[in-house]
């Protein structure tokens, strides 16, 4: 009999790497288990939704392209994170009532 492993796809590989700095972060911070578990939970999404399948592929006479290639993605990447910061920020400042200038 022969076994099967079915391993994570590399967006969800790229989760559990995200999620483990996450996590560790919060708990520095002071957070409880229930808090990070739940932040873990509510990034997930958010982590999926704007974190893209690529490979990345180094040719010798293209590291250029490659290291552009890597950085297209960190900076999307990023920027659809801090957008998605900016979206919370913007309803707990409505939330609180507060007067912008």
């Amino acid at each position: 009999m022969s076994e099967v492993f079915i391993f994570p796809d590399r967006m969800e590989r790229q989760w559990r790497v995200f999620e483990a700095d996450t996590r560790g972060a919060l708990a520095d911070l002071g957070c409880d288990r229930d808090t990070v578990d739940a932040t873990a939970r509510n990034l997930k999404p958010v982590f999926m939704k704007h974190a893209r399948d690529e490979s990345f592929t180094v040719v010798p006479d293209n590291r250029e392209a490659a290291v552009a290639a890597v950085n297209a993605w960190v900076k999307g990447l990023v920027t659809g994170l801090l957008v998605e910061v900016a979206l919370r920020e913007a309803e707990l400042i409505l939330l609180r009532g507060e007067r912008l200038p």
